[in-house]
């Protein structure tokens, strides 16, 4: 989990247009790229993929995939956490620990 600074930053970016409009879609494009070269023979890939091995294109696919979820995943977790230390505030007041998970 990152900190909630890095959160904030985070969802900065992903409202930017740089995001939204550049490096999501590029990310999501270069995987669907690289499943296409994937489910071809090596010997009718692509440059550069011809060289490369099918474990070499599903690990870049998945590497490309941890980066999307990750952000993803990073928002959902400090939305949770916030809902659960509104929860909590509401139900036992102001308190000096959160409850959420860290």
């Amino acid at each position: 989990m990152i900190g909630t600074e890095q959160v904030s930053q985070l969802r900065i970016m992903i409202q930017h247009t740089g995001w939204n409009e550049v490096l999501e879609p590029w990310l999501k494009q270069k995987g669907q790229m690289l499943i296409r070269q994937l489910l071809t023979t090596p010997t009718r890939r692509l440059k550069p993929y011809d060289e490369m091995s099918d474990d070499e294109l599903r690990g870049r696919v998945a590497q490309l995939e941890e980066v999307l979820v990750w952000v993803a995943n990073q928002l959902k977790v400090d939305d949770h956490n916030r809902v659960v230390d509104e929860l909590h505030t509401h139900a036992n007041g102001p308190a000096d620990t959160s409850m959420a998970n860290p």
